[in-house]
């Protein structure tokens, strides 16, 4: 078992990658619209929290809700997106293409890959692995692609539900392709978890519910859900969470 594991936060906000940072996060996931599943974050929210934490951020490229099979504008205007970001100075950036079959779009993968590393930065492919078909082929692929990490909760609606797929994965491509295991991660599961699968890290968003006062007036409202206006991070799950993994 590896002596440290890494804890990756799934943040929207300036604010929140401090908080990250602060509580002793290893590395940010930057996005935009969590109630969403995460689109891409504005540019100057990625540059402003550049410039206030010094753990690595990675960069959503998402252009909009839904799935992952793109039209050629939609691609294009990924590929301007994750040039950009890693202009700014980001990490990595996090990406999924797929086809209508469910199986990977290895040729747009490997463009992404090639831009993420001509900067010499991460190339992740996220959660739009659980939806894909023939998982060990696609890792397969991901792997000859160069893709330096893959964020899956084992084809299962949580890491906790897909551990058993998670631990045979990581047995057999772990040394091949970083496995981040997400969705669902918390502090009263996280350890059970790693034992469970044998990975060394994990994403989650920690989110809690904040309310900004401006966001109903007249009977008119912009909130996202009925009682709140936007997700945030849970300080205090983000600190438990980190204390379970640092008595491993």
């Amino acid at each position: 078992m590896p002596s440290r594991y890494l804890l990756e936060v799934c943040a929207s906000t300036v604010e929140d990658c401090c908080l990250a940072a602060e509580t002793g996060a290893d590395r940010i996931e930057l996005n935009s619209a969590l109630s969403l599943g995460g689109l891409s974050p504005d540019f100057g929210v990625t540059a402003v929290a550049l410039r206030q934490v010094d753990i690595p951020i990675i960069a959503m490229v998402r252009p909009r809700s839904g799935g992952f099979l793109y039209t050629a504008h939609e691609f294009n205007a990924m590929l301007i997106q994750a040039d950009e970001f890693l202009k700014l100075g980001v990490h990595g950036v996090a990406f999924g293409v797929l086809e209508s079959d469910f199986s990977l779009d290895a040729m747009r993968i490997a463009q992404m890959v090639d831009i993420c590393h001509s900067y010499g930065a991460e190339a992740v492919f996220h959660r739009a692995f659980d939806l894909c078909r023939n998982p060990e082929e696609s890792l397969e692929i991901l792997i000859a692609q160069g893709v330096d990490r893959v964020l899956t909760s084992g084809q299962r609606t949580t890491a906790w539900a897909g551990r058993e797929q998670l631990q045979q994965w990581q047995q057999r491509y772990g040394q091949q392709i970083e496995l981040l295991a997400g969705s669902g991660i918390r502090s009263d599961t996280v350890n059970a978890l790693i034992q469970a699968t044998k990975v060394s890290q994990v994403h989650g968003s920690f989110r809690m519910q904040r309310i900004d006062p401006t966001s109903i007036n007249h009977g008119i409202s912009f909130n996202v859900g009925e009682q709140y206006s936007y997700d945030g991070v849970d300080a205090e799950e983000l600190r438990l969470c980190l204390e379970q993994l640092r008595r491993l």
